[in-house]
């Protein structure tokens, strides 16, 4: 069997992957000769002499039983940064086919290597949620708009966008980002391509509101810096407010307390 390269819509494209994978998998298609492409980074190119499918162009197939465990790891892997998740996880489906038994066990590679992949992106939408910091833009109309800059390490910005959706509804605001940007208009959620930080806006009179209330509330007998940079990873400093204040803050803890 030759290789055969298929093209999903874009790195998020769970659907076409789904599509892909009850496709590949009723053909016998074994994991080695399967290649990952994406239609966006011009990837068909580079494999003329391998046969190359769109998802779009597969016949729709039926579903297959594969354990819920193993579904619900593999959306969140998914969202991993690294290529080698799309090889990783047909080769999971492609054993779990062979021998269910694979997957009832703890210790197997895949396994475990999907669980820890769907640890960092679970963590990382976690972070999402806490370290997005909106500043406020209004127009010359008025309008008012809320506005943030967010380097996610992983692909999880179309996922986590709901969530904003219920917490800022009432209100329009866009987050950018390094590889997509979301904005919510009040009625619909749209998606734009990446943006840069200096597209993002300055500080606003409600960051300083906001330092000031923070310098406030801090307690110098509950420091630990170790614990606080676990929680909160130097990485994400650069677009927290509240990072401004924090060495001043550790520098003068000792003396408060």
């Amino acid at each position: 069997m030759n290789p055969l390269a298929i093209i999903l819509l874009n790195e998020t494209d769970w659907d076409g992957f789904v599509q892909a994978v009850r496709f590949l998998a009723r053909q016998g298609a074994p994991p080695d000769r399967v290649l990952w492409r994406m239609a966006n980074q011009g990837d068909r190119d580079l494999f003329g002499a391998t046969r190359a499918v769109a998802v779009g162009e597969l016949p729709a197939t039926t579903p297959l039983r594969l354990p819920a465990s193993f579904v619900d790891l593999a959306r969140l892997a998914f969202l991993h940064k690294s290529r080698a998740r799309f090889d990783l996880l047909y080769r999971t489906v492609w054993r779990i086919g062979q021998d269910r038994r694979c997957w009832r066990n703890p210790l197997d590679c895949d396994r475990l290597q999907l669980e820890h992949m769907s640890r960092l992106v679970r963590r990382e939408m976690h972070r999402m949620k806490a370290f997005v910091r909106f500043r406020r833009l209004v127009d010359a109309e008025g309008n008012e708009r809320h506005v943030a800059w967010f380097e996610p390490q992983h692909l999880i910005v179309e996922a986590v966008a709901p969530f904003f959706v219920e917490r800022f509804g009432a209100r329009p605001w866009a987050i950018l980002t390094p590889r997509v940007s979301v904005a919510w208009d009040g009625d619909a959620l749209r998606f734009a391509p990446e943006a840069k930080r200096k597209d993002a806006p300055p500080p606003d009179a409600g960051e300083a509101l906001w330092l000031t209330y923070y310098q406030s509330i801090f307690n110098p007998a509950r420091l630990k810096i170790q614990a606080m940079k676990q929680g909160m990873p130097v990485r994400y400093w650069a677009n927290l407010p509240e990072a401004a204040v924090i060495g001043a803050l550790e520098t003068g803890g000792p003396a408060r307390a």
